[in-house]
Parts: structure tokens; sequence; C-alpha cells
């Protein structure tokens, strides 16, 4: 018996078949390609994927983006769970760990510079933009249509969730415009690049903070020097009758010994603890995912509690 061979025409349409099963499956993980420009650098999509599995058995599609000037590299997409109805898509520094080297390479002089290094802390979320997250959340009616100041907003956590509470407008200043290009990118996919202003700010500089209501520093206490003057922040802040919202997951040091003295406070400003659980975010030393439970100091000035 002779064997029977497959015509051209069937093998037409299983290949057609698979070719579209392909690109239904790359739809669910990938947007067209964009470009995001700026003066000093731009932001490139590439079909480049991560799925990994989470707990109830689905999968997160993570994207890639390749930095095509200024600082080489690459970033990518991270969902961020706030409560369980509500995550945010940020964007974080792919090798966090290689800008970390250098980092620290040129600790000694980091703050004479005129031009700063790339700060790896600011490239990748931290458990208190989570937690101050929360707490903007649980204080919505103080955030709709006020204008809220981010310190070291790194990749935009705390700056999309106030905007999407309804602020009138979200300042959110970083020292170092790349990490403000993160920021960017994730607010203009969500959405809200029209609520949002971002603004270089060396916070250990004697530039005026910008007029606000609400003001929030994240994990932002990395050692002595900033501390001090996250500090001195916050009291210019106070002075101006702006709430002050800080977190610290961290714990490198502890600005409240010098803005007690500063305040004059009686009795003497003390944080409050909260605990967030299985946080996961890129480590600045290991380029791999890590998850922990964390333990996240907080200090509020000016709400009812905090």
């Amino acid at each position: 018996m002779m064997e029977r061979r497959l015509r051209p025409f069937p093998r037409l349409l299983l290949f057609m078949a698979l070719f579209l099963l392909f690109l239904m499956d790359n739809a669910l993980s990938w947007s067209p390609s964009k470009v995001l420009r700026s003066s000093s650098s731009r932001f490139m999509a590439r079909t480049t994927t991560e799925r990994r599995q989470i707990k109830n058995g689905a999968f997160i599609h993570r994207r890639q983006l390749t930095l095509e000037s200024g600082n080489s590299g690459t970033i990518r997409s991270r969902l961020v769970p706030i409560t369980n109805t509500w995550n945010l898509t940020i964007w974080e520094w792919d090798k966090p760990s290689n800008v970390m080297e250098h980092y620290w390479a040129s600790q000694q002089d980091v703050f004479s510079r005129k031009h700063y290094l790339l700060d790896p802390f600011g490239l990748v979320s931290w458990p208190g933009s989570v937690v101050a997250t929360r707490l903007l959340h649980r204080y919505k009616s103080e955030i709709e249509g006020s204008t809220v100041l981010i310190l070291g907003a790194g990749p935009g956590v705390e700056a999309q969730a106030a905007a999407m509470l309804g602020a009138r407008q979200v300042i959110a200043t970083d020292i170092h415009p790349t990490t403000l290009q993160l920021l960017r990118y994730g607010a203009q996919e969500a959405g809200l690049d029209g609520v949002i202003q971002e603004q270089v700010l060396d916070v250990c500089s004697d530039v005026p903070l910008p007029q606000c209501d609400v003001m929030v520093a994240a994990d932002v206490l990395y050692n002595e020097h900033l501390a001090l003057h996250v500090g001195r922040r916050c009291l210019e802040a106070v002075q101006k009758g702006v709430k002050v919202l800080v977190t610290d997951s961290q714990r490198f040091t502890d600005l409240l010994p010098d803005l007690n003295q500063r305040l004059d406070a009686e009795p003497p400003m003390q944080w409050n603890e909260t605990r967030l659980d299985a946080f996961t975010g890129s480590g600045v030393m290991v380029d791999e995912d890590q998850t922990y439970n964390v333990t996240v100091r907080v200090l509020g000035i000016g709400w009812e509690s905090c």
C-alpha cells in the first residue's frame, strides 16, 4: 500500500495555526514596542520576557527594555502588590549589583561630586515604599486634591499610588535623571504622566522644597549623612504646615535623635512599626529576587495617627 502524503494545503493550515498560537501567547506578555525619549536617554522595548509562577498557579510576565543611550543597561517591569485588589507596575534596573560595585568604589567622595553616580538604591523598589503606599491609601481623603512631594522617589511606587488616589499633582524627586526615567516610563504606561512631575533634587542641597501639602520619604536613610539631611527636610516641611510620612525598612541609621532636637519635640517623637510579610524585590548586592518578612519603621508628622 502506498503511503499517503500530507498535501501542501493542510500543511499550510498547520503552520498558520502554530503561528497564531505563538502570537496569542506573546500577546499576553507583550505590548507593542514603545520608546521613551529624553534629553539624556531612551528605552526601547525588546521581545524578551520572563514568566514566573506565583502562589495561585498563575503566571506574571516581566518585560525587559534596553537603555539605548546614557547609562547603558536594561530595565524590567515589576508588579508590586499593595492590597489584595490593588497592584502597581513599575520599572527597575535589571542588574543593580553592577551599579552597586561602582557606587561603593567611589563612596569616599560621592557627596562632593557635581555629577552624581547612579544610585543603586533608587533603581529598585523597597518594602518602605509599599508600607508608605498603604498608609497613603488609608488617608486617601488627605491625598485627594493635594500636592504630594516624594523625596527619593526611585522607580515610583508612592508616586503612582498618590496619583491614583486622586492627588492633584505629584512631584517625584530623585538625585539622578536615570532613576526618574524609570519612574516616568511607569507613569506613562499607567496613564499618570499628566499628574506626576519628575524633578531632579539633591536632598543635601540648599534648594528649597517645592510647595506641597504632603511629603513622603520611603526607605531613603542609607547613611548618617543622608539621614541628617532628610531630617532637615522634614523640619523644613513641618514648619510650612506640610504633613510628613517617613518609612524605613533597612535601619542603616536613624534621623530621630537630630530631628527631635531640631523640633524641640516634647515628648520626643518615636517610630511606630508595622510588619510586612513576603515582600519580593530585587537585591542591590545580588541580582535575583529576594522574598522576606520585614518590620518597617514609620514616622508620621501632622497626621491623626500613622
